[in-house]
């Protein structure tokens, strides 16, 4: 596959002013219909949003999404169990009427998790009824951790998975999962390759609470000066040599954004360094950055 083709547009931004690096807030209606008319050009034609990602399915809804595939994700189940079934078909209604559409290629669990509750089997069944309807092409998992894999799998199955994945979080890679889930016909779509922005920020510019892992960034700056390459380069070509990735999600603000993402494709692949690397969940999960 052509590797511009390989991306997917994450949509975080769109409706919430995501990431750590972000200076600009939420994309306005007008910048996210000037991103996906760029993205489309080039042939980027798989979007990922969330229910929970604030705005964003409203702002997609009124772009022209002609050619696009969509993939969302459920939010987290905390209602009655006997409730479940109103739930997930006023979830699935109320996203496609945001969306403007009526189907989907996607529908993700955010909370994986869930499945293993007193509601799990009914919740799963409830996927497989949408996707013999119709509604949805594909279900899924957004995961956190190829730990989380082997349960899931066990139990259930699934087309697609979303993981993290970039050059100082190596976890899947390593697992041996990539070849496991190619096997099994699940595609495996990669995201957080800048570490939410983290790994393109200058020393200058990280936020204090990072200095933990200070020799590590060093060991970083030190590689990409020494290669003579961006550290957004660095990133898209890492997940794009990553072996059994069927997509790479990428985030921006902007269309001069994209656009230098779309340079970085054309750059050639250095291998990083095997030390390159962390397995400390504070640093690789965002959600525990606040904590720190």
């Amino acid at each position: 596959m052509n590797k511009i083709k390989k991306l997917a547009l994450g949509t975080a931004q769109f409706g919430l002013p995501y990431g750590i690096s972000n200076k600009n807030g939420q994309v306005s209606q007008h910048d996210a219909s000037q991103i996906l008319i760029k993205a489309k050009s080039v042939g980027i034609g798989v979007l990922d949003t969330a229910i929970a990602y604030g705005d964003s399915e409203r702002i997609l809804g009124k772009c022209d999404l002609n050619d696009f595939k969509i993939i969302t994700k459920l939010p987290d189940f905390k209602e009655d169990k006997k409730e479940l079934g109103t739930w997930f078909e006023r979830q699935l209604s109320t996203s496609f009427s945001r969306l403007d559409v009526k189907n989907i290629d996607g529908l993700l669990l955010h909370r994986p998790e869930q499945l293993f509750t007193e509601h799990g089997d009914y919740l799963y069944a409830l996927l497989q009824e949408a996707k013999a309807d119709g509604k949805i092409n594909r279900i899924g998992l957004s995961l956190y951790d190829p730990s989380e894999i082997p349960k899931c799998f066990d139990k259930f199955e699934f087309d697609l998975i979303q993981i993290p994945g970039n050059i100082f979080d190596r976890r899947l890679e390593k697992s041996g999962w990539l070849k496991e889930l190619t096997d099994y016909n699940v595609d495996v779509h990669l995201r957080s390759i800048f570490l939410q922005g983290l790994l393109l920020m200058s020393t200058n510019n990280r936020p204090k609470r990072f200095e933990k892992w200070n020799s590590l960034f060093q060991h970083w700056n030190s590689w990409l000066n020494e290669t003579k390459q961006t550290a957004l380069d660095a990133c898209v070509q890492y997940a794009l040599s990553l072996e059994g990735i069927d997509r790479v999600i990428v985030g921006v603000e902007s269309v001069f954004q994209l656009e230098k993402i779309i340079q970085a494709t054309k750059t050639p692949f250095l291998e990083p360094p095997h030390d390159l690397v962390s397995s400390d969940i504070d640093l690789l999960n965002p959600s525990r950055w606040a904590t720190k």
